[in-house]
């Protein structure tokens, strides 16, 4: 995502990194920005990616092929990511900059702000103009909102000031990235970021401890489940077999996330209000409040909670949350948990979402292949990939 504060001398520098699209070049101040690891694959997801990486950009010869290292004025690239720093991201971001030193005269400054603190800094940071290239965007994370305050740069606009910058310096981004991508998260015909090039459809599910059900028999009946309802008597059965297991694990303040059940489209921004009914006989868009498939969903959600079929009160608060995922720890008192997976889809025209049997929080996407379960004895955060003893029933 280019940050619409500057853009100039980066274009070169920009060229030669594989997770951004070059800028543009021939000026020497510091009036440069450029598009990021994002996006919409979130509108995805999560694209997204909700982190994620970007399609190459071109290299450095397409931005200037007579130019050399020598020939450039130095220039540093300032790039934003979410995450906690790797221990040894000083010692890699020093290799890097060795290797565009020498190549393009150019540095990497490389910010990860951590996961808890981003959105507070990145909107600080846009409101005040901050001096910034690059920073992570996605649908989930206000990127729209964004747009519409003109913090982002057009990176396929033919009469901006800067001219269709995709075209002069992305020709690899537009040969490598199918055209779903781009065309899914034009906003008002524009791209603003790069999208992540990774799966096109996802769909909600409940996964769930196999080993568990299993013991109790309740295997066949959650091959049957078709809606949130359907919940009810499998997890009443597991809190009256095993009192000291909560049954289902829902995250503060969520409810399913109706629209995997409901079957409504966020149109790529779900931190905008407004939605359309899939298979609605039109596209007319309104607020999800008026739905009645909303209103139903929340009476369940509800409902669960005063049956003590998922957890009561804070007592799994972010912080904690948060900490025991990071440490990969895996916590033996939870039934099921809320889960989304992704997978590509090529006759898709656009990211979209598709609606499972159970619902995912939606609000980040850091694990993206089988979504951020906060049930740690569900999944191995350390590992990246579930357990043995879960399985994840098809939609």
């Amino acid at each position: 995502m280019l940050v619409q504060n500057k853009l100039g001398k980066s274009a070169l520098a920009l060229a030669a990194l594989s997770v951004v699209l070059a800028g543009c070049g021939g000026n020497n101040n510091n009036k440069g920005a450029d598009a990021s690891p994002s996006s919409s694959a979130s509108a995805s997801p999560s694209a997204s990616a909700n982190a994620s990486a970007s399609p190459s950009a071109s290299a450095s010869e397409s931005a200037s092929p007579s130019a050399s290292a020598s020939d450039l004025k130095e220039y540093k690239l300032t790039l934003y990511l979410p995450g906690t720093p790797p221990k040894d991201e000083a010692k890699v971001e020093a290799e890097i900059n060795k290797y565009l030193k020498e190549k393009i005269n150019a540095t990497l400054d490389l910010n990860l702000v951590d996961w808890g603190q981003w959105d507070n800094k990145m909107n600080l940071a846009i409101a005040s103009r901050d001096p910034m290239d690059v920073i992570f965007t996605a649908a989930w994370n206000g990127h729209a909102t964004n747009v519409a305050k003109g913090a982002f740069l057009p990176l396929n606009d033919p009469n901006g000031k800067y001219g269709n910058l995709l075209e002069q310096y992305g020709q690899d981004i537009l040969s490598s990235l199918p055209e779903a991508f781009l065309k899914g998260a034009k906003i008002n015909g524009f791209n603003y970021a790069v999208p992540t090039d990774k799966e096109l459809a996802e769909q909600g599910g409940i996964v769930y401890r196999k080993d568990i059900a299993d013991e109790l028999g309740l295997t066949d009946k959650l091959k049957a489940v078709k809606t949130i309802a359907d919940l009810d008597p499998i997890l009443a059965e597991v809190k009256a077999k095993k009192p000291q297991m909560i049954p289902l694990f829902l995250r503060d303040g969520d409810n399913f996330n109706a629209h995997y059940f409901a079957k409504y489209d966020y149109l790529g921004d779900a931190t905008i209000e407004g939605v359309i009914l899939k298979n609605a006989p039109d596209t007319t868009v309104m607020p999800r409040f008026e739905l009645p498939r909303y209103k139903e969903t929340l009476t369940v959600t509800r409902d669960f909670f005063k049956k003590g079929l998922h957890q009561q009160g804070r007592s799994h608060d972010a912080a904690k949350r948060q900490r025991r995922a990071e440490e990969g720890q895996r916590v033996h008192d939870h039934f099921g948990a809320q889960a989304r997976q992704g997978r590509r889809d090529g006759e898709r025209d656009r990211p979209r979402r598709q609606a499972g049997t159970a619902g995912d929080d939606g609000s980040h996407r850091r694990h993206e292949r089988y979504g951020r379960l906060d049930a740690r004895n569900l999944y191995d955060v350390r590992r990246s990939r579930p357990r043995d003893d879960v399985h994840q029933p098809a939609a």
